[in-house]
């Protein structure tokens, strides 16, 4: 009787004890789905409109162009990330080829985005393979898996951008004006004419040598619409060999949604 009692007795403590583990457990599962939630928040780009997902740069990478020459020379993306310490920058980009880009190749966007790069005063990127400077089409290799394309290249050499002081800038165009300088541009350019307008480009333009950069384009097509996929980072030749390592990683870790 006695133990009977002892075990009557002890039933209700016994599911307490249960029910606090099953509370302890179930807040546990809770918290790490939220966890996981956050995480995926934070560390994924999730891309519904243009049907890809990706890991984001690691630290000390971070959103934005940044302030060096490489965020100024004019590539367009969807995601810019910046080092601060080197002054680099990664671009990811989704391009959505409308009917009359669906007989360009990968190739012909290569050739494009390489103009680009040349474009601008004081651009000097070549492109490289094993070490060597070699034209851009002895330089880039394609592959194609599970249906896509894939090109990359890389590119060594010098950038550019201007740095406009914009009440110079103001006062430059205000003399011009007053002393009709101006209207000799409807003439040809003389020698003196044209000094003064390469020293006064100089001038403005901010120059970063021993750059290095990647670029790497992945062509989906499909029933409807064809996507170009880019991805590009710029940075120092001292930082390259380790930050195009993050950038490797960053693009092996794109996956198109289902």
């Amino acid at each position: 009787m006695r133990a009977e009692a002892q075990s009557t007795a002890g039933a209700p403590g016994g599911e307490r004890a249960n029910g606090r583990r099953l509370f302890r457990v179930a807040a546990c599962v809770l918290a790490g789905a939220m966890l996981a939630a956050c995480a995926s928040k934070t560390d994924e780009i999730v891309e519904p409109l243009w049907y890809y997902r990706m890991q984001r740069p690691p630290s000390p990478w971070v959103p934005g162009q940044g302030e060096s020459t490489f965020a100024g020379i004019g590539l367009k993306g969807d995601h810019f990330f910046h080092n601060p310490f080197t002054g680099g920058v990664m671009v990811i980009r989704a391009f959505p080829l409308s009917f009359r880009y669906r007989d360009f190749g990968l190739s012909d966007h290569a050739r494009r985005i390489y103009r680009e790069i040349l474009e601008g005063w004081g651009n000097n990127m070549r492109t490289i393979k094993g070490g060597r400077f070699l034209p851009l089409e002895e330089a880039w290799s394609v592959q194609t898996q599970d249906g896509r394309q894939r090109l990359e290249f890389q590119l060594r050499g010098s950038l550019a951008r201007p740095v406009i002081d914009e009440a110079a800038e103001r006062r430059r165009i205000e003399e011009e004006v007053l002393s009709g300088e101006d209207e000799q541009r409807f003439g040809p350019e003389t020698r003196e004419m044209r000094k003064r307008r390469i020293d006064w480009e100089k001038s403005r333009t901010q120059m970063t040598r021993g750059a290095r950069g990647k670029f790497v384009l992945i062509l989906v097509r499909g029933r409807l619409a064809d996507i170009l996929y880019e991805f590009a980072i710029l940075d120092h030749e001292l930082a390259f060999s380790r930050t195009v390592r993050t950038f490797d990683r960053v693009v092996a870790s794109f996956e198109l949604l289902k």
